[in-house]
């Protein structure tokens, strides 16, 4: 689904640049890709799979960074000390 949403999502930026950002529908779309949605499922999705997949999205150029939080968020979950305040008996 990613790869459908980032085809369309270059697609439709080059018909709203060679349009010169006149055509309503392409420049629409252009402006509203979702990426972040993908990210979000992403970071909720707390597997080794979603990081060997978020790897393979570094290089891509609308993608890569989103991919890179993804992988930090899970780096950080899986090495930070976790904060223990709630867990302390009284």
């Amino acid at each position: 689904m990613l790869d459908d949403n980032l085809r369309r999502y270059r697609t439709f930026r080059e018909k709203a640049t060679a349009s010169g950002w006149r055509d309503r529908d392409a420049v629409h779309e252009a402006q509203h890709p979702h990426l972040h949605e993908y990210q979000r499922a992403f970071l909720a999705i707390k597997a080794q799979e979603t990081a060997v997949l978020m790897h393979e999205y570094l290089t891509d150029e609308h993608f890569g960074e989103l991919a890179a939080r993804v992988l930090a968020a899970q780096w950080f979950e899986a090495n930070e000390p976790k904060d223990d305040k709630n867990s302390a008996s009284a």
